[in-house]
């Protein structure tokens, strides 16, 4: 393997994020030498002009490609065509890493031969709000993310393996073998290429001695459509393969259900005793994620909207594949 990488990542309004990433990587202790390849979607903000400022401000090539389709597995397909190092590490426009972060994935590829290696992912909050910080603490979460998200709050701290991670750095010849990303697979595009590298026994590994920092999402609108688009793209599986990815996913489709119907019949005795139960429920499990008083309202809506648009997602794509047919 060169002692060269390419850097992958999709871009879509992070006008506000892409800067922290940019000087991210230039403060990087890589022994080698790296590019940057951009795909830029249609955005309403000023995402492109803010990159092109950096062109003479960082000492890596950044080169930009359209994106006319505008979601991310499409992106990162035309990035992979145009790049051509051994080793890809894709991350995305609103993260940002450790200073050491190329330089320690590309030792743990190295050393683990059909290996996908991430660093340990850190969520942080967009802004200084209690709500994005209610946001981060949700996502940070074993009750909020469930198990197969070990890579989100795994207290590990040697090389572990994982059933799926984000932001791996990737042989490019691993990549040739199994495909490029699905692109039918908006928002589960990791997911699902993890999913058939393991098959072709390639370990998806997170080394904790380097990390990789994902901003939350800023309000709880926009958390709530990621994580109604992460549901309703994880039927995808369900289609294509047969089975699920994870049958952790009932539980919230259930609740989403149960709860839809509740909040239907609001004015019923039951319903209200059972939508306050999970609201006393969830503030009590929203003490013990964040243990912060003046975050738990946040933390706790964070953690409802969460599972409820998890499960509302998934629901939804089942609906609209029986009308399909």
């Amino acid at each position: 393997m060169k002692n060269k990488i390419d850097i992958i990542v999709p871009v879509k309004n992070s006008a506000k994020t892409i800067p922290r990433l940019l000087d991210s990587l230039q403060k990087q202790t890589f022994k080698g030498s790296f590019k940057v390849y951009m795909a830029i979607a249609e955005s309403s903000d000023n995402s492109l002009e803010v990159i092109k400022s950096y062109f003479d401000k960082v000492k890596f090539n950044i080169i930009i490609i359209d994106n006319p389709h505008g979601f991310i597995p499409h992106g990162l397909n035309l990035l992979l065509k145009s790049s051509s190092s051994d080793l890809i590490i894709r991350v995305d426009a609103h993260s940002y890493v450790d200073t050491d972060y190329l330089q320690k994935i590309y030792e743990c590829v190295g050393s683990n031969p059909k290996s996908f290696v991430s660093g340990k992912l850190i969520t942080v909050p967009f802004n200084n709000s209690l709500i994005s910080k209610g946001i981060c603490e949700a996502q940070s979460s074993f009750f909020g993310s469930g198990p197969g998200s070990e890579f989100r709050y795994s207290k590990k701290k040697h090389i572990y393996e994982v059933s799926s991670s984000a932001f791996c750095g990737m042989k490019r010849e691993d990549l040739n073998k199994i495909g490029f990303y699905d692109e039918s697979f908006i928002g589960s595009e990791d997911d699902e290429l993890n999913f058939r590298a393991s098959k072709k026994g390639i370990k998806i590994l997170v080394n904790p001695d380097t990390k990789v920092y994902y901003h939350s999402r800023e309000n709880f609108y926009d958390f709530f459509i990621q994580y109604f688009y992460y549901g309703y793209h994880k039927y995808g599986f369900k289609k294509k393969y047969g089975k699920l990815l994870s049958k952790k996913i009932y539980v919230p489709a259930i609740f989403s259900i149960l709860t839809t119907l509740m909040l239907a019949s609001i004015f019923n005795l039951f319903s209200q005793l059972f939508l306050i139960t999970i609201l006393l429920l969830y503030s009590v499990i929203s003490y013990g994620v964040t243990k912060k008083i003046k975050l738990i309202p946040a933390t706790s809506i964070a953690l409802l909207l969460m599972h409820y648009a998890y499960g509302m997602g998934y629901n939804v794509a089942i609906i609209r594949n029986l009308f399909k047919k």
